[in-house]
């Protein structure tokens, strides 16, 4: 309905996709470690942009890498499924290191009648990567607020 918001936003994304990917390259290669701060930094600019009210509770400091990058692209997928699937006006991410793990939680209020599809290849993408290094991803939807759950082990199993 709004050309203009609608450019905005697919531009944010655009941006944040890009960021990403260099990022991930960079980790691949070995250059530098995820910075997952920055990226729930980055989401939430992206989504208040786009006119979501977001808060970040929580921060992440130093965690192995594997932790952080798999946590890292939850909450990219996250803000992008918020952006793309709902009629979000609020979002909250939620960050919370434990002793032997962290959880990633991020909420909003857009999921109307919507419900994740079984098949949704970015979702089930980031189950399966979580699982790779021992953790799991859960999501629940009541009363029209979508909610988001990763959990990873802070010691990656061998």
């Amino acid at each position: 309905v709004d050309a203009e918001r609608a450019a905005r936003e697919a531009g944010e994304v655009r941006a944040l996709a890009a960021a990403a990917l260099a990022e991930m390259r960079e980790v691949v290669h070995g250059y530098r470690a995820v910075d997952l701060d920055a990226q729930l930094d980055a989401v939430a600019r992206v989504l208040r942009s786009s006119g979501v009210r977001c808060t970040v509770s929580g921060r992440a400091g130093t965690l192995p890498a594997a932790v952080a990058a798999g946590l890292a692209a939850t909450v990219r997928e996250a803000g992008t499924n918020v952006l793309r699937h709902s009629t979000a006006r609020w979002c909250t991410i939620e960050l919370v290191r434990g002793a032997d793990e962290v959880r990633l939680s991020v909420a909003n209020d857009g999921a109307g009648e919507v419900r994740p599809d079984a098949h949704s290849s970015g979702l089930q993408g980031l189950s399966d990567r979580l699982a790779e290094s021992g953790g799991r991803l859960r999501t629940t939807v009541e009363a029209s607020v979508f909610t988001l759950e990763a959990v990873v082990p802070l010691q990656v199993p061998a």
